[in-house]
């Protein structure tokens, strides 16, 4: 209890450090997020998921890009929406951001992006200055996504260990880093989706029952089937909600 404590103080100091910058782009970002939304299920639309190693082991066959594309087919009876997996093993915000400088291979109707972790792996511990960084980095990615008409769906990083929240190795800067992403997202009016909360909730349920470890995780970081159906549980309802918002313009 008080190992998360201090984690939530960590990341409340970062996040009024951060803030003076945030606020600078707001203007910028009201801007952006006037333009008009496009449809997630127009026909032929198109997600594309950007992000690290989680992403790219999403479309294996118990992934969580695959279970999501499976549900949309299924619950929508929609086909013709491709998901495009996007991610690159290893990868940072800023690796991220620097792939998005050029021309955009794809132009998505929606865009999940989920990165972060390795900003956290490769230090050894999350200073302001990395806070900093990771907020402007990611609210560069954004709004790059914005600009070209794509809803975004904001993801933080997940889990390094599965032990109760605040006991992990890099839970106190994981979580700092997860309210960073919360707080761009925010600034940026586009949506977040607290999956970390989520697979911690999750493991305490589990908890209850079983003592197992690298129950939602097969290393602690790689997500299992498990850990891969909590986060297509928590992304799948925003995606749909896009459509079920445009069905509703449509009828007025």
């Amino acid at each position: 209890m008080t190992k998360h404590a201090s984690s939530c103080h960590f990341a409340f100091l970062f996040r009024c450090v951060l803030y003076g910058a945030l606020v600078q782009s707001a203007l910028f970002d009201a801007c952006a997020s006037s333009k008009a939304s496009f449809p997630l299920v127009s026909r032929g639309s198109l997600v594309v998921f950007y992000g690290d190693s989680i992403t790219t082991r999403g479309d294996r066959p118990d992934g969580w890009i695959k279970i999501i594309r499976e549900r949309l087919a299924r619950d929508l009876r929609r086909r013709d929406i491709r998901l495009i997996n996007a991610g690159r093993c290893g990868a940072t915000s800023g690796e991220l951001a620097a792939m998005l400088q050029g021309e955009f291979p794809h132009r998505p109707h929606a865009a999940v992006v989920c990165i972060g972790v390795n900003d956290v792996l490769r230090r050894d511990c999350a200073s302001s200055q990395d806070l900093a960084s990771y907020a402007g980095t990611l609210r560069e990615i954004v709004n790059r996504l914005k600009r070209t008409g794509a809803e975004v769906i904001v993801v933080p990083p997940l889990l390094y260990g599965e032990a109760p929240r605040g006991s992990n190795a890099k839970d106190r800067e994981l979580d700092a880093y997860a309210d960073v992403a919360a707080l761009v997202a925010e600034r940026s009016s586009v949506r977040f989706v607290d999956a970390r909360s989520a697979l911690f909730s999750e493991l305490q349920q589990i908890g209850e029952i079983s003592a197992l470890h690298n129950t939602l995780t097969v290393d602690g970081l790689h997500l299992s089937p498990a850990g891969n159906r909590v986060l297509a549980d928590v992304v799948y309802p925003e995606l749909v909600s896009f459509h079920a918002a445009t069905k509703g313009r449509s009828k007025n």
